[in-house]
């Protein structure tokens, strides 16, 4: 018997197109056709081949779906605010939900090209 090694079949849109969605200026969600990639900025770094400077950013957490990286995002935001109170940790919260709407917000109808409504 031989083995044989079979390589995973990668569509081609996933190879081409990646979504990234800016969440303030420390956080971004990345998405391929497999999954969600919460990632957080790690600075940045001059590029050895080119010498231009370009943003670094690391990976955080892998999630199927949009609702659960969101979720989590949220929860990371509250665990590491340094919240000493209720009062401060209910604030933190606000502010968290308030830059996750701003970066999700839907696109506005009138900016669209034509003027058929999206659907989700």
């Amino acid at each position: 018997m031989t083995n044989t090694v079979r390589k995973l079949h990668v569509p081609t849109c996933a190879k081409a197109r990646q979504t990234t969605i800016p969440i303030g200026k420390d956080f971004r969600l990345i998405a391929d056709a497999y999954c969600w990639t919460l990632q957080r900025h790690a600075g940045v770094r001059k590029n050895r081949r080119t010498g231009n400077s370009e943003s670094h950013w690391r990976p955080v957490s892998y999630h199927p779906t949009i609702e659960l990286a969101v979720a989590h995002l949220a929860e990371l935001r509250l665990r590491l605010s340094g919240a000493q109170s209720f009062a401060e940790l209910l604030q933190e919260q606000k502010e968290t939900r308030k830059l996750i709407t701003n970066a999700l917000a839907p696109l506005d109808i009138d900016d669209a090209q034509d003027n058929t409504p999206l659907r989700v």
